[in-house]
């Protein structure tokens, strides 16, 4: 199965499994396993494709870029700000070039050429899962019960939206994506719920 899935423009599909990275032409499915990232490789979190055609995988402990055929793993030894071992969970594309990527308890940003330091996410630095670049280079990011929306640098502080605090009516927060109007889309156990640009909440409620 497919855990992942990313598309080019020109339409061939790329999937990133257990199994390893998988890619469809439109004609038939090419597998290339895990140890083709790296040796050590073991779990595939996240894939994405950039605007020059490069695919880019989050496993465990690193992230990864297949760029001409080959693949190489990002080095993460001068990530500044963040101690100990390196927890990858997703990854966006950055606007600007590069990625910003959620490691559980920080949201790094890599410029494509060096690490940036880390990301404030407010108080709740804990848990980070999904990931999403909006409109300006907003950020948005998600963990089990909540959404915190990151406005760009100098741009004010960021904002949590909790399903314990009923900003979010739910429980849990199932998936999450950014569109071009600053607004955030938040699929829950309780229906799809809409943070607006403006910090209104919209409530798609099951049934309503």
């Amino acid at each position: 199965g497919a855990d992942k899935i990313a598309v080019e423009p020109s339409g061939k599909v790329w999937t990133a499994s257990f199994r390893g990275v998988a890619s469809y032409d439109g004609t038939r499915w090419s597998l290339e396993p895990k140890t083709n990232l790296g040796a050590s490789v073991q779990l595939l979190y996240d894939i994405d494709i950039d605007k020059e055609g490069r695919v880019w995988v989050v496993s465990a402990n690193a992230i990864h870029v297949r760029e001409k055929g080959e693949w190489r793993t990002i080095d993460t030894s001068s990530q500044a700000g963040v101690t100990g071992k390196l927890f990858f969970q997703r990854l966006a594309l950055h606007p600007l070039g590069g990625f910003v990527a959620t490691t559980g308890s920080a949201v790094l940003r890599y410029d494509g050429t060096s690490w940036q330091k880390p990301i404030g996410v407010g108080s709740r630095q804990y848990g980070l899962r999904d990931i999403a670049v909006g409109a300006n280079g907003q950020l948005h990011v998600s963990t089990f019960d909540s959404v915190i929306v990151v406005p760009p640098a100098g741009k004010g502080a960021p904002k949590l939206y909790s399903t314990k605090a009923g900003q979010l009516a739910a429980k849990s927060v199932k998936a999450m994506v950014a569109d071009k109007a600053g607004r955030t889309w938040v699929a829950t156990d309780n229906g799809v719920q809409i943070i607006e640009a403006s910090g209104n909440v919209v409530k798609w409620l099951p049934g309503s």
